[in-house]
């Protein structure tokens, strides 16, 4: 069990219901151990007796004739949404965002959007406000004040885009795309990563090679006609060597020389017979 002290209401409820559905719960309010037989109290200051009450109706319904028997209103629904997220309930989060979609209103969805990171409920909720042919109401304006000047920001939006489109032929009128260009709401694709080619590959580079030059007793083969090659068939064969493994490849090229410890190997062609 769990001990809470929210105000000045004590709670002692089954603490598997805030370790096992919160990513965060028991490492941020330092849990003792379940095995170790020590009652663990926590002091939640900033949460309200209202919400922490909401929170445990979902964990405790007063009947299993209907899912959520005493949470139905905007504002039961928030308050799951607010703690859920504070202590990072995933799934319950999403049950609260999913039910609150269907029960709020434009308004509610503008103010919570921005509260608890819903962009995705904002481009309706704008357009809704704006195709609709009453103005915002003064209750209206209090809510979207709870955002400071966010709220402000959204207030004169609004009303430009309300000016912009009112000249417009009903029929014509396209709230939606408008809402996306003076909220800056346009979809951004991601940008996709950049394709690098592979490497060519490199041949290895040539750092040595000796030239043979046949010794007297050659014989040269006959040529593609049958008779002994002629002098100009008679040519020298070039031999290379890859560079050692390790070695740089950017090395001289060979010289047409030989060098001196090669000439001593170097002989004459041998004449015609």
């Amino acid at each position: 069990m769990i001990e809470f002290l929210v105000e000045d209401t004590r709670y002692r409820v089954h603490r598997f219901f805030f370790e096992d559905h919160s990513e965060e719960f028991a490492v941020k309010y330092k849990l003792p151990e379940r095995d170790s037989g020590t009652m663990a109290y926590v002091r939640l200051n900033d949460v309200t007796t209202r919400d922490f009450e909401q929170l445990l109706n979902i964990f405790y319904p007063s009947t299993l004739a209907s899912p959520y028997p005493n949470t139905k209103t905007v504002e039961d629904w928030t308050s799951i949404l607010r703690l859920s997220t504070k202590w990072k309930f995933s799934s319950l989060r999403e049950l609260a965002v999913q039910r609150l979609l269907e029960i709020t209103s434009p308004i509610d969805k503008v103010v919570l959007g921005h509260t608890f990171d819903l962009p995705e409920w904002l481009p309706l909720a704008y357009a809704q406000l704006c195709e609709r042919n009453i103005p915002l109401t003064v209750e209206e304006g209090k809510r979207l004040g709870e955002l400071g000047h966010v709220g402000a920001d959204i207030v004169t939006r609004l009303w430009q885009i309300s000016h912009e489109v009112a000249p417009t032929a009903a029929a014509d009128r396209n709230y939606t795309e408008v809402v996306k260009r003076v909220f800056e709401l346009e979809d951004k694709k991601p940008e996709a990563p950049p394709i690098e080619a592979p490497p060519l590959p490199q041949a290895p580079a040539l750092t040595s090679a000796f030239r043979f030059v046949p010794p007297p007793s050659w014989s040269w083969p006959n040529n593609a006609n049958g008779q002994t090659a002629n002098e100009s068939e008679k040519h020298d064969v070039w031999f290379f060597r890859p560079p050692p493994t390790g070695t740089s490849s950017a090395s001289p090229a060979p010289s047409d020389k030989p060098t001196e410890s090669k000439k001593k190997n170097v002989g004459t062609k041998p004449a015609i017979s």
